[in-house]
């Protein structure tokens, strides 16, 4: 089973983007694409973008269950810097 983490921006509330920050460290906008569109992740990025994706579908879901998701399980859909919905 393939978990897709999608995030759209516009659809995350301001817990949300504290959350992130609490887990991580670091400010929400040190995930965002560059000018060359490329986006280095830390370990804990990956890990509270999936616990923030994956909470909005299944409240129950935690981070300590976030640990356990496989990077082979997972896509990650990288974040768009301009508007225009992704295709697919």
């Amino acid at each position: 089973m393939t978990d897709w983490l999608r995030l759209d921006e516009n659809e995350l509330t301001i817990g949300d983007l504290e959350d992130f920050e609490d887990i991580v460290g670091s400010p929400w906008e040190d995930i965002r694409p560059g000018p060359d569109s490329a986006v280095k992740m830390s370990t804990k990025a990956i890990k509270a973008l999936v616990f923030i994706a994956r909470r909005k579908t299944d409240p129950s879901f935690t981070l300590e269950m976030a640990r356990d998701v496989k990077l082979g399980e997972l896509r990650i859909e990288p974040l768009r810097s301009d508007p225009t919905p992704a295709a697919g």
